[in-house]
């Protein structure tokens, strides 16, 4: 499995500016003519390359294969500097660049000026620096979220009229799919990345209108959504009359997105190795709550009673009546109960 996951890396090939060639699409397939020439980047995928990097780095050590491992820091190091130096149009990163060398997902753009995924993952993976991560983040919030129609877009404006030509994208109907509709999974990571940047209010805001119970609350919202309450839909529309009418369901893994992005994120506990990791995005409007989390044969009743209040800190977590040091809980299966306290 490691030598596969290394010829997957080794098979990595980057563009004129540095980036990783989108090919025939990335992530978003509808963009499959984007790189389709050989010559395109994609600044997601950047992204998501830098994540990759930085959590098989440790393996290659962990291996003995430090030559491998030196190599990689160096290409992670290399593609950091180009992702900032070509990668930054003002406000929010760029989506990509075309095979003529075009930008995609820029200000400069009259269809698809900023992109929901090359924002989310600027803060996923931990390489954009802080200040820029936040004002791309505050960026996808001004034009990609709807709170009054409960949708958080993959991009804006859709796709058009535009004399490019992204790929089948642009066959969809504007507002719809990913074509400047919803598309819970990119929508998902946004909420993530909100959680992981403590901007709480926004978290709690994205995490509620991804929520299928609260786009079925009554008669109205049910006969819009047209979709169960109790399953993730892969996309939501925007173009009307369809505006929040809910796309495919029962089969997509933003489901899963959604309850890693729920539990681990915004509630914030989650399993590190051999420890728990405590550590809540939960705004104090949201309220104290409690999980009981299985361990082996053991059980810990986790309680945040502080939210209430609005201290929001993590500083005073207790175990069993002891004050712990820092939000990480060593997991033990002795078979008792252990009760934590934030």
């Amino acid at each position: 499995v490691y030598e596969h996951c290394k010829k997957a890396i080794d098979r990595t090939s980057f563009g004129e500016h540095g980036l990783p060639l989108m090919g025939g699409g990335d992530w978003n397939d509808g963009m499959n003519k984007v790189g389709i020439q050989g010559k395109g980047e994609s600044v997601w995928l950047a992204w998501f390359l830098y994540t990759v990097l930085g959590d098989f780095i440790p393996l290659c050590y962990q291996e003995g294969d430090e030559y491998y491992g030196r190599k990689l820091e160096q290409m992670r190091e290399n593609l950091l500097r180009s992702i900032e130096e070509h990668s930054w149009d003002g406000e929010w990163y760029l989506r990509a660049f075309y095979d003529d060398g075009g930008k995609l997902g820029s200000k400069e753009n009259d269809e698809c000026k900023i992109d929901s995924i090359s924002q989310s993952w600027s803060v996923i993976s931990k390489g954009a620096k802080e200040e820029r991560a936040k004002v791309a983040m505050q960026s996808a919030w001004r034009h990609l979220v709807r709170e009054e129609e409960a949708l958080s877009l993959l991009l804006a404006p859709p796709f058009n009229k535009t004399s490019k030509n992204p790929g089948y994208i642009k066959e969809y109907i504007p507002g719809i799919r990913e074509n400047g509709g919803q598309y819970t999974h990119g929508a998902i990571w946004l909420a993530i990345a909100s959680s992981m940047l403590c901007d709480y209010n926004m978290a709690y805001s994205l995490f509620t209108i991804l929520n299928p119970i609260y786009l079925t609350l009554n008669r109205k919202d049910v006969l819009r959504y047209e979709k169960e309450p109790y399953v993730m839909t892969a996309d939501i529309s925007l173009n009307p009359p369809y505006t929040g009418r809910g796309g495919w369901s029962w089969y997509t893994g933003s489901a899963g997105w959604m309850y890693q992005g729920l539990l681990g994120w915004f509630l914030g506990i989650r399993k590190e190795k051999d420890e728990l990791v405590i550590n809540p995005s939960t705004p104090a409007s949201f309220g104290d709550f409690s999980i009981e989390y299985k361990y082996g044969r053991s059980l810990y009743e986790i309680s945040v009673e502080s939210r209430s209040k609005g201290t929001l800190t993590t500083e005073a977590i207790t175990m069993d009546d002891r004050l712990i040091q820092g939000n990480r809980v060593f997991l033990v299966d002795d078979g008792e109960r252990h009760h934590i306290i934030v």
